[in-house]
C-alpha cells in the first residue's frame, strides 16, 4: 500500500481532459482589453481542434452575472446568467502541506466533445444547459433540472453529476425537468416526452429508465411510464422498492422482471406489464436479484423465488446477501451462515458479524475482506474465521477493524501483514502470526505503507515503526497528513 493510493482519486480528477470542438469557436470580446469584476480559474478544460491541445477555461463575472472567458480573452459565454452548478469535476493541489479544493468545475466531462460538455446555469430564475463548444442546450426556462449525482448510486466515476440520464443510444437521453411545480421529461431535440404532470421521479443507479421503465410519482402514488412517456401501470402503489440485499448498492426498481412495490399497507410484486406476480402479503420484500428476493413476515425473515416459492424459511431475526459462498443469517439474537441453497453450513453461534454496508473496492465483499475472512464475536471477544468457520486469528480481542478507513484498502490484513485490533479501550496491530509488537496505547490506528501505522492520540496523530518507533511527531490533525508527512518532507 504506497502513497499513490492516497493519491488515486486526486490524480483522477486531475487529469480529466474536457474537451472541445473549434468548429463553433468561442466568440471574441469586442475589446481585448475588456476588464472583468473577478476571474476564477476553473478546473474545466476545452478542446481546441486546431492545436490538438487543450485549454484552460475561466469563470468570470461583471455587475454580479456570470460568464465564461477561454484563451486569448476569447468568451465562451459573455456575463449574462446568474449562477451555476458546480459538477464535482474539481481541482485539488498541496496548499501549506494539506489537500485542498483549489479549482471548481462546471461543466460535466466529455473527452474531446465540447458539445457534450454540459454546465447548468441560472439567468432570470430559471435554469438551463449550456455546452462548451457555446450553444445552449436547453434554454433557461425551467423551474429545476435533475442533476444525476452518481456520487451517490455508485463508485462511477466521473463526471460526478450530469444532467441527462444515462443511456447506451445518445437518441434515448433524457433530462428530468420542472416547471410550475411539477416534473417532466425532455428530449436532446427539447421535445417534451414526458408530461410535465409528476411530483418526483424515482432514479435508479444510473439509468432512469431501468429495463425501459421508469418509476414516476403523480397526486402522491406511485406508478410506471415507458420511454415514450406512455402510463404502463394505474399510480396506485404508496412505496416502491429499491434495495437488493444480494447487493446493497443496487438501487432499481424492475429487477428480473421484476418490481417490488407496497399497496394497502404490504408488499408484493409486479411485472413489467403490472401483472401482480407475488401478492401483497409481506410486510417488506427486497428487490430481485438471481431470482429470488429477501421477504419479512411478522418480524422474521427468509427468501422467495420470482414465482413466489419460499427457498430459505420465514424464521430468521435478519438476513444478509450472499458473499463467497455464505449468506450471514441471525436468529435468537446469534449469528450463522447458510450457503446458496439456504442449508445451514454454520450453526448459529456468534453474537455479532462485523458488516460494511458502504461500497467496498471490488463492489461485492461487506462482511468477507479481500484476504477471505470474516469477524465475528464469540463469548465477548472478536476474532477472524474464514468461509469454512476456520479459526484464524483467536477470539481475544474487544474489537477488529478494516485495515483502513482513510485507505481505500479493503483487507483485514494489509499488505505488510497487519491486522487492526482492540484491547479494552486502545488499538494496536498485529500480524498474522497474531503477534504484537505495538503497545496497545493509542484511541485508533491506521496501517500505513512501508510497514509502518500512523497512531492517534488526544486527537491528534502521529506515525510509528512496526516496531513502535515513533517517526512522525504526534501532532497533526489527520492520519494521512501523519503518514505522507515524510514523503512532503523529502520532496519540497
Amino acid at each position: 500500500m504506497k502513497f499513490i493510493k492516497t493519491l488515486g482519486l486526486i490524480t483522477l480528477v486531475m487529469l480529466i481532459g474536457i474537451a472541445c470542438n473549434n468548429s463553433a469557436s468561442p466568440k471574441k470580446s469586442e475589446n481585448e482589453a475588456t476588464t472583468y469584476d473577478s476571474v476564477e480559474e476553473t478546473s474545466d478544460w476545452y478542446w481546441c481542434e486546431n492545436d490538438n491541445d487543450v485549454k484552460p477555461l475561466k469563470l468570470v463575472k461583471t455587475n454580479g452575472k456570470i460568464g465564461f472567458l477561454c484563451e486569448n480573452r476569447e468568451e465562451l459565454f459573455s456575463c449574462i446568467f446568474d449562477s451555476v452548478v458546480d459538477v464535482k469535476n474539481d481541482g485539488y493541489e498541496m496548499v501549506n502541506g494539506k489537500y485542498a479544493l483549489t479549482r471548481k468545475g462546471y461543466f460535466t466531462y466529455a473527452y474531446r466533445d465540447n458539445s457534450n460538455c454540459y454546465a447548468k446555469v441560472k439567468q432570470n430564475g430559471k435554469w438551463g444547459l449550456i455546452t462548451m463548444n457555446g450553444k445552449i442546450a436547453i434554454p433557461c426556462i425551467y423551474d429545476d433540472i435533475y442533476e444525476f449525482d452518481y456520487t451517490k448510486t455508485s463508485r462511477m466515476e466521473g463526471p460526478y453529476i450530469d444532467f441527462w440520464s444515462y443511456s447506451q443510444q445518445e437518441n434515448e437521453r433524457m433530462a428530468v425537468v420542472k416547471t410550475n411545480g411539477k416534473w417532466g421529461l425532455i428530449n436532446k431535440k427539447g421535445e417534451t416526452v414526458a408530461d410535465f404532470i409528476y411530483d418526483e421521479f424515482f432514479i435508479p443507479q444510473i439509468d432512469l429508465f431501468f429495463n425501459g421503465i421508469a418509476t414516476v410519482k403523480k397526486d402522491g402514488r406511485w406508478g410506471f411510464i415507458s420511454k415514450n412517456g406512455k402510463p404502463i401501470t394505474s399510480f396506485i402503489y404508496e412505496t416502491v422498492g429499491s434495495s437488493a440485499l444480494d447487493n446493497p448498492q443496487f438501487i432499481s426498481t424492475f429487477s428480473d422482471g421484476m418490481a417490488v412495490v407496497k399497496k394497502g399497507g404490504k408488499w408484493g410484486a409486479i411485472d413489467t406489464k403490472g401483472n401482480e406476480k407475488i401478492p401483497f402479503i409481506y410486510d417488506f420484500i427486497s428487490s430481485f436479484g438471481s431470482g429470488t428476493a429477501v421477504v419479512e413476515q411478522d418480524g422474521k425473515r427468509g427468501y422467495i423465488k420470482t414465482n413466489g416459492e419460499i427457498v430459505i424459511p420465514i424464521i430468521y431475526d435478519e438476513i444478509k446477501w450472499l458473499e463467497r459462498g455464505l449468506r450471514p443469517v441471525k436468529k435468537d439474537g446469534m449469528w450463522g451462515f447458510l450457503n446458496a441453497n439456504g442449508e445451514v453450513v454454520v450453526p448459529t453461534m456468534y453474537e455479532d458479524i462485523l458488516i460494511d454496508e458502504t461500497v467496498s473496492p471490488d463492489y461485492e465483499l461487506w462482511f468477507f475482506a479481500q484476504d477471505g475472512y470474516c469477524a465475528v464475536k464469540k463469548n465477548g471477544k472478536w476474532g477472524l474465521i474464514d468461509n469454512n468457520n476456520n479459526t484464524i486469528i483467536d477470539f481475544e480481542y474487544d474489537g477488529i477493524n478494516w485495515t483502513s478507513s482513510g485507505l481505500e484498502d479493503w483487507r483485514y490484513f494489509s499488505d505488510e501483514g497487519f491486522l487492526r485490533v482492540q484491547k479494552g479501550k486502545f488499538w494496536s496491530v498485529i500480524n498474522k502470526d497474531g503477534v504484537n509488537r505495538i503497545p496497545f496505547e493509542w484511541d485508533d490506528v491506521e496501517i500505513w505503507s512501508e510497514g509502518n501505522v500512523c497512531v492517534k492520540r488526544n486527537n491528534k496523530w502521529g506515525l510509528v515503526d512496526s516496531l513502535g518507533k515513533q517517526l512522525v511527531p504526534i501532532e497533526h490533525k489527520y492520519a494521512m497528513d501523519a503518514g505522507n508527512y515524510q514523503w512532503k518532507s523529502n520532496n519540497q
